[in-house]
């Protein structure tokens, strides 16, 4: 479960050999890991499985037909499903505890790695260097997998990106982390529970867009739980905290470069094919261009090479769209992205049903604001949390 954590965040090229296969010796590696955890627990495919594979190849099957070619990535689509209900059923809720215990491990970490980075930068950067494992110089200077130094700074100094790929990657799995991290702990934000902390002040350090309004998010979630005095307490400190964080200059800067205008489109286009390597729009801008891409194939989604979508098509190849609030439809099609969130929605109440807890929706609205900028979908990992209630073939989580 750590493993597949590390390489749900995607900090060098090694750790993200699942999210884009290129490498084929770290997809076997997964391959002999689903294995053994299928004899350990001996552990046996159920019937969803059965219709979850006839379904999927249905699906390839088509998109086969549409191309007029097999595509060869389509095979870890199988990859990523499979170990998804994998884990879902051996662990159910347990998931969940590993992904908070974990992410707050790595949390701690980084926060370590983040505070000695803001007194002795060149110092650590030369200690961590011969264990570099960097995906980008602009992005992430140094990475060890573990932990990385971010190569973008803000208010606060160098911006936190954890184990992640970038700041505002490695602040939505804390986002989501935190809502856990209540859940699992009924709402408690005494200082017992520590780990709310350590996740709480990682989100600060990333500073971030995206995890900041997350975390609004998430402080809505805790009022609708929350004791009748801190309840109150808690809304007077937002209604002074919220027009703060907006008032941040970062802040104000990201809603200004975000902000869509008519005909942007083509600027992008004619940015992209200047540049001759991939660029990825803004959130705004990705959102409108993926409407086009539902547009161009609503029925299957332009399947799962991005060359093969309207955008890429007629606009051009060197865009890449990384939100991913709409690329469930957009990839495979209304029909299938509506089940997607059909799925979603009904852990997220039946979650809620076994935990006990109210607002089971600002946990789909948050999911919803960190896919605007990210696309978590098909992260193994998070696949097995976001459907778990159609993977497990036992009713319940326990």
């Amino acid at each position: 479960m750590f493993i597949l954590l590390l390489y749900a965040g995607r900090s060098c090229r090694i750790a993200s050999a699942l999210m884009h296969p290129t490498n084929f010796y770290s997809t076997l590696f997964f391959i002999i890991l689903s294995i053994i955890l299928l004899r350990r627990h001996q552990f046996k495919f159920g019937k969803k499985y059965c219709w979850l594979f006839i379904g999927t190849t249905i699906w390839v099957f088509l998109q086969t037909i549409k191309t007029g070619n097999f595509e060869p990535m389509t095979l870890f689509l199988y990859l990523e499903i499979s170990i998804a209900y994998i884990v879902a059923n051996i662990y159910g809720t347990k998931t969940l505890l590993y992904f908070e215990k974990y992410t707050t491990w790595l949390a701690l970490l980084s926060l370590v790695v983040w505070i000695i980075y803001l007194f002795a930068p060149s110092q650590l950067l030369a200690i961590l260097q011969p264990f570099n494992l960097r995906q980008s110089r602009y992005i992430i200077k140094a990475s060890i997998i573990l932990t990385s130094i971010s190569g973008t700074s803000s208010f606060l100094g160098m911006r936190n990106a954890g184990f992640c790929s970038e700041p505002g990657h490695y602040a939505s799995f804390l986002c989501i982390a935190i809502a856990i991290n209540l859940v699992i702990h009924k709402f408690d934000i005494s200082s017992k529970n520590k780990s709310l902390y350590i996740l709480g002040l990682s989100l600060i350090t990333t500073q971030s867009t995206t995890g900041y309004i997350g975390g609004c998010v998430i402080v809505l979630f805790y009022v609708l739980n929350a004791k009748f005095l801190s309840k109150y307490i808690t809304i007077g400190l937002m209604v002074l905290i919220i027009p703060t964080i907006i008032a941040l200059p970062f802040m104000q800067a990201k809603i200004e470069s975000v902000w869509y205008e008519e005909g942007n489109e083509f600027e992008i286009a004619e940015s992209a094919d200047e540049r001759e390597y991939v660029y990825v729009p803004q959130r705004i801008d990705g959102l409108v261009l993926e409407t086009y891409n539902i547009k161009g194939d609503p029925l299957l989604g332009y399947g799962v090479k991005s060359k093969n979508s309207f955008v890429c098509k007629n606009l051009s190849e060197n865009i890449s769209l990384s939100n991913g609030l709409l690329q469930a439809f957009s990839e495979f099609g209304i029909l299938l992205g509506v089940m997607f969130y059909l799925g979603l929605g009904k852990t997220i109440r039946e979650l809620a049903l076994f935990k006990k807890f109210s607002g089971w929706y600002m946990i789909f609205a948050l999911y919803l604001t960190l896919s605007v900028s990210y696309n978590f979908m098909m992260v193994p990992f998070l696949l097995s949390i976001w459907q778990m209630a159609f993977l497990r073939e036992r009713k319940g989580f326990i």
